[in-house]
Formats: C-alpha cells, structure tokens, sequence
C-alpha cells in the first residue's frame, strides 16, 4: 500500500490514506498527504482537495520533493553505498 502511495507523490497526484497506509512513512499529514478513518471522512477529504486546487498543488510539489529526497533510489542506495565503502576501507587497512 506504501509503494502506491510513494508513486502516487512521486507523480504530483495529492494522496488520501487510511492510518494503515500512512504507518511509518516520513510525511506530515495534511501538509503531504491526506489522512481518513471512515468513510465520511474519505468523502471530505476528497472534497476538500476539489475545492482548494491550491491546496492540491502544493501538496502535490511538497509530497514529491519529499519522495525525491527521502525516498529516491539514491536515497535509499546511499546508506548502503556508505557501509559498503567503509567495509572496504577496514579491510584495506588490515591488509596493509
């Protein structure tokens, strides 16, 4: 469910999740994405994102900023590219 709504940030589109959705992702809630518990507030929320376009596209262009520095295949290599590179550098110096 995540992946969908990474890709969906990804692309500019304003996402809605359920609580089940949104654990563990690194977004603010109403400032990145949308939030709903129940049916009605499904209904609100989508409404709400059809009556503020500006609200949307701003939540659009933060949503991806986000997902480009947080969650981009460079940002999630990096860390890995970094351990790699240590444990190389520990092995050259034991063998000099």
């Amino acid at each position: 469910m995540q992946n969908k709504i990474l890709e969906y940030m990804a692309l500019g589109i304003p996402a809605i999740t359920s609580i089940m959705g949104f654990e563990g992702m690194d977004a603010t809630p109403n400032l990145l994405l949308l939030v709903a518990r129940s049916p009605d507030e499904w209904t609100e929320r989508i409404c709400e994102l059809l009556a503020h376009p500006e609200k949307r596209r701003a939540m659009a262009i933060d949503a991806r900023a986000l997902v480009e520095s947080r969650y981009s295949w460079d940002a999630m290599i990096s860390p890995l590219r970094h351990a790699i590179a240590q444990r190389l550098a520990s092995r050259t110096h034991r063998a000099a």
